[in-house]
């Protein structure tokens, strides 16, 4: 089937009707694979398996909750989050997607999620279904599940109002909830579908986070509805060493994988000395860089030291978007090199820079805030408004700010930072405030609302600042021991490395008149070295 012929089916049925009979028409064990740390296949399912599996699920659910309910799904990477993510898509549940449950950062966010999403169900793997009845005592959800064994023929359920209940990445404090439908994923997978020139029977390979929206739409939702071949690492399996990535890349000889910034970068450290003869990246059409700043000259050196790979230089591109989009805004085939991101015209979605204090598209270059527009747009966030997000242009088109700053060069979008104080940390957007209350856990001294985290520098040298006061005065006291433990701690727990810490004395930062810090004014203060430290 064409790709043209593909889209309009989608269009004049139940997209889940037609992932249904894709998978049905899968029956080889080739459809999905899970890698382990050593590069062997863990689990492999063909697409008649997984609809099997799948359907074993259904039946258990339906008995839990009616369909319609949200299921939350703390798991870990692997085939039992797909069958599961498979069974609530076609059986009519709307999924909510976390981080199993574990120490550190992730757990809070699966906590706030779970506080405000208030799943019917909470889905975690067995090795941690103790953990699983702790948090349902907490958040008073009724039932943990475990996903069960054997095969039963599925059966389509009423499609869920809200398909996707994804915490968008930056959230902090409670969680900020995307709410994405079934037509959103359609149409942003239809646009994905335009854009990497990949076609059914191509193979994905993705080592991100499957409950983050690159992970989870990149790696599931994206292929199911393309037809495309999946295979699936495990983060820390990448993380550990990055030439793990490179090897199934070659290994599996996909077409199409995604990374953030520092992953590149990971890679062109570990394989520094190395000869990459051995790998064949010959098969790459689509690899796209995004979810942070790129490093102007990132891609090319990457494109540079893959050469011996057979790596096409053109595959590799930048790309951009966000949850409120499902996953994509933008991002193409660029020039060799080019760190902005490309943008295409389908009619249907749009992007445009807009003055940040009025609805006024700016023109030639300038620089503004980044909106677009489109059925991809999601419906809107679980329990709270967006309207001050949205506005409406003559053409009746309702635009969504993102609170990102960008302009256009040409045809071309360049990113050129945020709207607001959010620090990223290995591509994953953090609220500052995080950060702050993970260092001030250090001493009982420290003032976590009285602290100031940003981050100063260039896009090639970004760093770190964190300015905290005490409760009381006795900076001196403090020493440089409880900086040094302040680092230690953040960088534990959140994975970022603080490059200063200062300790201030109660009233130090600024603030607005109902006592909030003034973050962007801090740093402001701190590059002119207004708190006794040159930037």
């Amino acid at each position: 089937m064409r790709d043209g012929e593909r889209v309009r089916l989608l269009e004049q049925c139940d997209w889940r009707s037609s992932i249904v009979e894709y998978l049905r028409s899968d029956s080889d064990g080739d459809f999905y694979r899970f890698v382990g740390r050593r590069g062997d296949v863990e689990t492999a399912l063909s697409g008649t398996e997984l609809l099997g599996r799948a359907g074993a699920q259904i039946g258990p659910l339906r008995q839990s909750a009616p369909g319609g309910s949200t299921v939350a799904l703390a798991m870990s990477a692997g085939a039992d989050f797909f069958i599961m993510l498979t069974a609530c898509l076609l059986g009519g549940y709307t999924v909510l997607p976390l981080p199993a449950p574990g120490p550190g950062p992730t757990q809070r966010r699966l906590e706030s999620a779970l506080k405000v999403a208030r799943p019917a169900i909470l889905v975690v793997d067995a090795k941690r279904s103790e953990q699983g009845r702790e948090l349902a005592l907490r958040h008073e959800i009724a039932t943990v599940f475990q996903v069960r064994e054997g095969q039963t023929e599925l059966e389509i359920g009423a499609p869920a109002e809200v398909a996707v209940l994804q915490p968008t990445s930056g959230t902090g404090g409670d969680a900020k909830i995307a709410m994405i439908t079934g037509e959103n994923i359609l149409a942003n997978a239809q646009f994905v579908l335009r854009e990497c020139n990949v076609g059914p029977g191509d193979r994905v390979l993705n080592w991100l986070p499957h409950y983050h929206d690159m992970g989870l739409f990149g790696t599931f939702l994206v292929p199911l509805v393309r037809q495309l071949r999946i295979v699936q690492m495990a983060p820390l399996t990448f993380i550990q060493r990055p030439r793990r990535w490179l090897q199934a890349l070659s290994d599996y000889r996909a077409n199409i994988s995604g990374t953030p910034a520092f992953g590149l970068e990971l890679c062109l450290e570990a394989t520094a000395a190395e000869d990459l003869g051995d790998f064949d990246l010959s098969a790459m059409k689509a690899m796209y860089c995004g979810s942070e700043p790129i490093p102007h000259d990132l891609i090319d050196r990457f494109a540079r030291a893959m050469a011996p790979t057979g790596l096409n230089p053109d595959s590799i591109f930048a790309s951009y978007g966000m949850s409120e989009a499902t996953l994509y805004i933008a991002g193409k085939p660029s020039p060799q090199g080019d760190p902005s991101v490309g943008i295409y015209h389908d009619g249907k979605h749009k992007v445009a820079i807009v003055d940040p204090a009025q609805p006024i598209f700016l023109e030639g270059g300038e620089e503004g805030e980044i909106a677009f527009c489109g059925p991809s747009q999601f419906r809107g966030y679980l329990g709270r408004s967006h309207d001050d997000l949205l506005f409406e242009d003559a053409n009746g088109d309702q635009w969504f700010r993102t609170g990102d700053l960008g302009r256009f060069r040409g045809e071309r979008l360049i990113v050129t930072g945020r709207k607001k104080d959010i620090l990223i940390v290995n591509g994953v957007n953090i609220a500052p405030n995080e950060i702050e209350e993970v260092a001030a856990s250090v001493d009982k001294r420290l003032a976590p609302m009285g602290a100031a985290a940003f981050h100063v520098g260039s896009i090639d040298d970004l760093q770190t600042v964190l300015l905290i006061e005490t409760r009381r005065s006795g900076k001196d006291a403090l020493g440089a021991k409880l900086e040094q433990a302040m680092v230690k701690r953040v960088e534990s727990e959140t994975g970022l490395t603080l490059s200063r810490v200062l300790v201030l004395p109660p009233g130090s930062l600024p603030r607005t008149t109902s006592g909030k810090i003034r973050r962007a004014v801090a740093r402001s203060r701190f590059e002119a070295g207004e708190f006794g430290a040159e930037a």
